[in-house]
């Protein structure tokens, strides 16, 4: 069992200004506080978003910005740490649907073919058994997957206005230089 894994983000990753775009024009310039915000964030269950509590702003300011992080959606939570657990999650829950979309029609296969022959009737039974099988290891996997994400947390500094990132301004690459050795 895997404990909570807890990442934390510099207020120059690609995150970070992800969320200060998506909240700076909202939040007036008077109401930010002096350095980063510190923002804890949580994965959705369904991997779809993610919840934030931005404690350092004014509480009307920090409700409209973790709904703004919110209606943001699969734009952020594929930008943070949880990307891949909620890739995971999602692939598991689309091969449960899957299997249980198949158990269905395996299900009402068994009095057709029953109806047919006995020895028509003993196949159609061990698939269904096969996909019910399935059915409950992918639902197991989809838990797993679940759980992991919902444990997962990270922290993020939240740039705020007139903040310097080192690191952030792309600068242009100088020309390639050839060597004295390369062939023209």
């Amino acid at each position: 069992m895997s404990g909570i894994d807890v990442y934390v983000l510099n207020a120059n990753t690609a995150f970070s200004i992800e969320v200060f775009k998506i909240i700076g024009p909202h939040v007036p310039r008077g109401k930010w506080p002096i350095n980063a915000l510190h923002v804890p964030f949580t994965p959705s269950a369904d991997g779809l978003y993610l919840i934030g509590k931005f404690k350092d702003l004014p509480a009307p300011y920090a409700g409209y910005a973790a709904q703004l992080v919110a209606q943001a959606g699969t734009k952020l939570v594929l930008k943070s740490p949880a990307a891949w657990r909620a890739a995971r999650m999602v692939k598991a829950k689309r091969w449960r649907d899957a299997c249980m979309f198949a158990a269905v029609p395996a299900l009402f296969a068994i009095p057709l073919f029953g109806a047919l022959s006995r020895a028509a009737l003993l196949p159609a039974a061990a698939l269904f058994v096969a996909n019910l099988v399935a059915l409950i290891l992918t639902q197991l996997a989809l838990t797993k997957a679940r759980t992991d994400l919902v444990n997962t947390r990270f922290v993020a500094d939240i740039p705020v206005p007139g903040l310097r990132l080192g690191g952030v301004i792309k600068q242009e690459e100088p020309p390639p230089t050839l060597n004295m050795n390369d062939e023209v």
